[in-house]
């Protein structure tokens, strides 16, 4: 399991608990310190863990070059990556160790994940559990090229790729030898992603939620969707970056979705031209998705996005714009209240959820919790597959 980190001190110590509480016991725990200038050196070695090994960089490098430069320090025949801000459940690695014996022929395991908010977003979502309202436990055998075009038109994101993957270090060596590299441009969890469903014929997606993601002001995405500046940051830091983008239609559009796009035409583009060579994304999937964080940013009272909505809406959406209540009442909504507007209009309220998810804060749980980890042993013990102490077991549904 590899644990990259950079001046996250504050919360690495809960991802490090996480990936020692495991219920399965042949693995370490390589953490690896990007140049922090912070206490995740006295972090680390307050845990004393004979399996964990710590390594450091005596300098800084960006995100892609930082988790290739992990893989070379290591040895183990199958890898799991776990951001720093997030958490494995207990049954995490015992539940993938059954899923490789039982597929010994496949070399790429995605999985579901579970949300926890952190808080610091303009929202106002904090401490907060959101999951599957009815408890999933199966394992799905998918064709990796039907899935790489497929996601490719639909401007789907659903690739085994870290940092809710577990691989097989053979398969990232393949990939390493044929293109210099394991992790590519902007968003190196999504290139890959793709990279890795055009070099396999089949991979396992377990719909079985095997760790918490967190979500707040420490991530570069969901903290980028609600702070630009945030996203920027992050771009800002990567050497290719020059102010725009490459390959979307938007080069100047500073948004998460936006950089994902990119992401994903730059691959197709500069390595996977013959793989998807006459394969076109959904204009309506990129008008959709671009939309869903301008609708954040607008909504938080960010108006300077509005053109960029309007342009959108007719260039990707067959040219209609928005109407109706929520439009108008953004105009009129002092810019204070806009998101509690926002909330309130969408059905978002902190008690609120999405149909088919389960939303519950820290104080109303039937287990009471104040982070990640509580959030983490909450979901175990009251929303999981195996809540109630039923063992732990894999379903395979038909291919």
């Amino acid at each position: 399991m590899i644990l990259p980190t950079y001046n996250r001190c504050g919360i690495l110590g809960n991802a490090l608990r996480s990936a020692l509480n495991q219920t399965f016991d042949d693995y370490e725990v390589v953490v690896s310190n990007n140049g922090s200038t912070d206490d995740t050196e006295k972090v680390v070695k307050s845990f004393d863990d004979p399996r964990i090994r710590y390594i450091k960089r005596d300098d800084t490098l960006c995100m892609s070059d930082h988790w290739d430069w992990i893989l070379d320090q290591i040895e183990s025949d199958w890898v799991l990556f776990l951001a720093d801000d997030d958490a494995v459940l207990s049954y995490c690695l015992e539940y993938l160790d059954q899923a490789i014996d039982a597929h010994p022929d496949i070399d790429l395991f995605s999985y579901r994940v579970v949300h926890y908010f952190y808080g610091g977003r303009l929202d106002g979502m904090k401490n907060v559990l959101v999951a599957p309202e009815k408890p999933v436990n199966s394992i799905r055998i998918l064709d990796s090229q039907k899935q790489l075009v497929n996601n490719f038109q639909a401007f789907r994101l659903r690739n085994p790729t870290f940092p809710t993957a577990c691989i097989s270090r053979s398969f990232l060596k393949k990939i390493r030898a044929k293109y210099g590299c394991n992790f590519f441009m902007w968003a190196p969890d999504i290139s890959s992603g793709f990279v890795h469903l055009a070099n396999s014929q089949k991979f396992a997606r377990i719909l079985t939620p095997l760790a918490v993601s967190g979500k707040g002001v420490y991530s570069y995405g969901s903290g980028g969707r609600q702070n630009p500046d945030r996203l920027r940051d992050y771009l800002n830091q990567l050497p290719e970056f020059k102010g725009s983008f490459h390959y979307s239609p938007y080069p100047d559009l500073i948004l998460v979705n936006n950089t994902i796009l990119d992401t994903i035409l730059k691959v197709k583009h500069e390595l996977l031209s013959e793989e998807l060579d006459g394969i076109e994304m959904s204009k309506e999937a990129i008008g959709a998705s671009l939309m869903k964080d301008l609708r954040t940013y607008l909504g938080h009272g960010l108006t300077e996005y509005q053109e960029y909505a309007d342009r959108i809406q007719k260039e990707m959406l067959g040219g209609k714009t928005e109407s109706g209540i929520i439009p108008l009442l953004r105009k009129i909504t002092p810019k204070p209240l806009l998101p509690l507007g926002r909330r309130l209009l969408h059905g978002r309220s902190i008690k609120g959820a999405k149909p088919g998810k389960v939303r519950v804060s820290g104080a109303d749980a039937p287990m009471p919790f104040d982070g990640i980890m509580g959030a983490a042993e909450c979901y175990e013990k009251h929303y999981g597959p195996f809540a109630g102490g039923k063992p732990l077991s894999l379903q395979r549904e038909a291919e």
